[in-house]
Formats: C-alpha cells, sequence, structure tokens
C-alpha cells in the first residue's frame, strides 16, 4: 500500500495567478504523473491520496484535480482519496463522486485531552474551556502549561490557569495560533480579518448584520457609502477565506464553531467593551426581528435569547436561566400558536450550545413555559 500526502497551502501556491490551463510548475506534473503512475500498476496494490487543508486550495484547482486525477483514478477500486479540511469544505461542490462519504471531525472531548496531558487529567477541563476542543488549540495549550512548569520548576494545578499571568500566556497562545497561515492564510485585506473578529460572537448573520454592525464597530475599514449598494459583496469576499459559509437562505456562519468561540473569547479579553457591545446589538435586533418577521421569528428568539445569556454570564448572575425565563416569557405573549410554542421547545432542546452553558436543569426550566 503506498501513501501520498498532499497540503491544500501547495496547491495554492501552485495556482499562483496564471490561467489554470498554464499551469506547468514541477509540483503539479509531478503529482500528475506520480498518481497515474501508481493508480495503473497492475495488481492489488491499494493507493491512498491524502489532500489535507483542502480548504485553502484554490477552487479552480481542486475542480482540476477532480476532474484529471480523482475521475480517471476511482474506478479501478484500488485507488481511495481522502480530503481533509475544515467545516466549510462541506458547502463546496467537489468530490463528490457515488464513492464520496463525509465524516466531520468532532471537537476533543476531555477524555482526548486528557491523553495529551496524562500527568495532569484533572486540567483536562479547563483545557477544553480555552480550546473548545479544537484540536490545534488543545495541543497548543497543552504545550504552554508544560513550558510554565518547566519554567517555575513547579506543577500548575486548576487554580493556577485563573491567574491573571497564566491566563495572559493562554490567550497569547490562542492569538499565535489563529496567526498561522493554516487558518487564515487566505485573508488578503487586514479589514477581513477584523470583520470577522466582530462576527465571531454570531452564530449566525444575514445582509442586515453586514450593512449595521460592521460598520458601527469599524468605522474606519468600512465605508458604507462605498458598499452599501451591493452589501452581498462583502460576504463574497468573506466567503472566499474559506472561513464563511454562505447558505441558500441568504444566512452566513462563521467559521466551525471552536473555532469561532476561540476568536470570540479572544475579543472578549482583548476588547471586552466591544465584545460585550456586540452582545448587545444582537440580542436586541435579534428580538426585533422575531416581532417583524414571522417567518424566522423562531430562529430570532432563539438567537435573541442566547446572546441575553452570554450578556447575563458576563455580568456572572447568579442565576441566569431565572432571568432568561422572564425574557422567554415576555418573547411568546404575542405567540398564540401552539404548533409554533412546540416547535421553538424542539429547537431549544436541540440547541448545544444552551445545553453546554446552563446547568443540568437549566434547560428543563427554559422550556417549562413552552409546555402547553
Amino acid at each position: 500500500m503506498t501513501a501520498l500526502s498532499v497540503n491544500g497551502k501547495q496547491l495554492l501556491k501552485s495556482s499562483g495567478k496564471k490561467k489554470l490551463e498554464q499551469i506547468e510548475f514541477d509540483l503539479i506534473n509531478a503529482f500528475t504523473e506520480y498518481i497515474l503512475l501508481l493508480s495503473s500498476k497492475p495488481g492489488n496494490h491499494p493507493v491512498i491520496i491524502i489532500l489535507d487543508t483542502i480548504e485553502q486550495a484554490d477552487r479552480e484547482v481542486v475542480g482540476w484535480l477532480q476532474e484529471k486525477l480523482q475521475a480517471q483514478t476511482t474506478d479501478s477500486g484500488y485507488v481511495l482519496w481522502l480530503v481533509a479540511g475544515r467545516q466549510p469544505l462541506e458547502c463546496q461542490p467537489f468530490f463528490l463522486r457515488p464513492r464520496y462519504h463525509w465524516l466531520p471531525f468532532e471537537p476533543f472531548k476531555t477524555q482526548q485531552i486528557q491523553s495529551q496531558i496524562p500527568e495532569h487529567p484533572e486540567l483536562a477541563t479547563a483545557v477544553q474551556k480555552y480550546s473548545f476542543g479544537l484540536p490545534a488549540a488543545t495541543t497548543k495549550l497543552v504545550d504552554v502549561i508544560l513550558k510554565i512548569e518547566k519554567e517555575q520548576q513547579k506543577s500548575v494545578e486548576l487554580p493556577d490557569l485563573e491567574k491573571e499571568q497564566v491566563k495572559e500566556q493562554l490567550i497569547l497562545s490562542l492569538e499565535d495560533l489563529l496567526n498561522l497561515k493554516h487558518y487564515f492564510g487566505r485573508l488578503e485585506d487586514h479589514y477581513l480579518s477584523q470583520a470577522l473578529e466582530i462576527l465571531s460572537p454570531l452564530r449566525l448573520f444575514n445582509v442586515a448584520v453586514v450593512t449595521e454592525l460592521l460598520p458601527a464597530k469599524l468605522p474606519d475599514a468600512y465605508k458604507l457609502t462605498d458598499l452599501s449598494s451591493d452589501p452581498l459583496y462583502e460576504i463574497q469576499k468573506m466567503v472566499q477565506t474559506r472561513l464563511v459559509s454562505w447558505d441558500r437562505s441568504r444566512r452566513g456562519y462563521v467559521f466551525e464553531e471552536p473555532l469561532r468561540h476561540i476568536v470570540a473569547l479572544i475579543l472578549r479579553y482583548r476588547k471586552p467593551d466591544t465584545y460585550e457591545a456586540i452582545q448587545e446589538w444582537a440580542a436586541d435586533r435579534y428580538l426585533e426581528w422575531a416581532k417583524n418577521v414571522p417567518s424566522k421569528r423562531l430562529d430570532y428568539i432563539v438567537e435573541a435569547l442566547y446572546h441575553r445569556l452570554n450578556l447575563l454570564l458576563i455580568e456572572e448572575d447568579a442565576d441566569p436561566v431565572s432571568k432568561l425565563i422572564n425574557i422567554l416569557e415576555g418573547m411568546i405573549r404575542s405567540m398564540q400558536v401552539k404548533d409554533e410554542l412546540i416547535e421553538l421547545k424542539e429547537q431549544l432542546e436541540g440547541d448545544r450550545d444552551f445545553i453546554n452553558i446552563l446547568k443540568s436543569d437549566g434547560m428543563e426550566r427554559l422550556i417549562a413555559p413552552l409546555k402547553m
């Protein structure tokens, strides 16, 4: 069995600015010849071809690989293509042949993090708190913890991770991680990096968010007079970074969830006033949309609750669930349709963010007003 691995960043570099039909770089030529040679060999000799970080490759190059290589090599039954990338890859129309199977990677659980620091299993929950299970982030944080231990010549314990000096090192390590081209290599405009930072507290956004929130938070970088006529152009530029997905309902999703949470955590730590202002804006705006857009009312109510809960957590409210219940009851007073309330209950029960943030009985208390 032969395995060949190629990184999406290499494929990106190979395309450059030239047209695809003019590409004659050594990497592509060697890659093509090698694959075709292996796949044409007689006998049962399986070949595994791995394309990693494929979301950073040029779309034309990926399409070319599918047409010129994948289509010609998979029919033999001896060639297997493994395509690895971040979540937005799921939305890309490549590698969708009959034998295609989508297998999403899950964030690291506590047990997996414990295996990274077997000498400190008690720290796994804290690492999860900062990394949100993103494998690259957990590895980074574990390395920082071990480095701190070596420097201080003493074992790091759970209370140590909450000390400002240690927390600063953890946050700094996450910032270093985000500066790697593996995550932000496609950002050609510093404005886009700032825009994604502002959007990170939001689980989803739409055109109105682009035209309202970004100009308010990035007045120098975002020239509304130039862009207000075509806000979708700005979203298109964000989608091209591979860090934003845009669905047919004209809703945007910022990154994959662990990465989004990390960017939002850094924003909260570095710019707490900005972070809180975004949460406040989103909570009020989604509530307004819930009142004025019946077709999306339930989705907007859930998002308004999500951001209101984050505000309560910032305030370190002793009982955020009770406050959230009061807010929810106010939202549903105008809803008279029983079916709508049942659907809202189902949405809340299935919302992972609420389940993770609230205490074990919090979700039951939250949906109690909807049991009619």
